[in-house]
């Protein structure tokens, strides 16, 4: 009976371990600046649809290893082009920089919305009952 336990409680380790996702698993993504002005940057969006107004953002020099150059707030968007705004300055910001994004996080599930909690639930259950008998 013990050797059942431990397994079940292996497995249920396992699966409330499993649901999380690690930080290296997010990122931001690169988007190429097509052109900078003073305050003014364009930048080319690709594929990109969740970029919205009031996003913030980083601009980067790859050349001196993602070196900060500025910190950036998106304006608007217009199609597959965005304009962002300046709001601090290390560098001026040329075509050669990079502006980094990190997208949006998913919306917040309730917590009965979550497999894990079930799970541990009826796994609970069954360790309550195996251990009664």
């Amino acid at each position: 009976m013990r050797g059942g336990l431990g397994v079940l409680l292996g497995v249920l380790l396992g699966v409330l371990l499993g649901t999380a996702t690690a930080g290296a698993q997010q990122g931001a993504y690169r988007f190429e600046v097509t052109a900078a002005a003073d305050s003014l940057v364009t930048i080319d969006l690709g594929e990109v649809a969740w970029l919205a107004p009031g996003m913030y953002a980083i601009a980067v020099d790859p050349a001196h290893h993602d070196e900060l150059v500025a910190r950036l707030r998106v304006k608007s968007v217009q199609g597959k082009t965005a304009t962002v705004v300046v709001t601090g300055q290390a560098t001026p910001i040329t075509t050669e920089d990079v502006v980094l994004i990190e997208p949006p996080l998913p919306p917040k599930r309730h917590w009965y919305q979550q497999a894990a909690v079930w799970i541990s639930l009826v796994v609970g259950a069954a360790i309550g009952v195996a251990a009664s008998r």
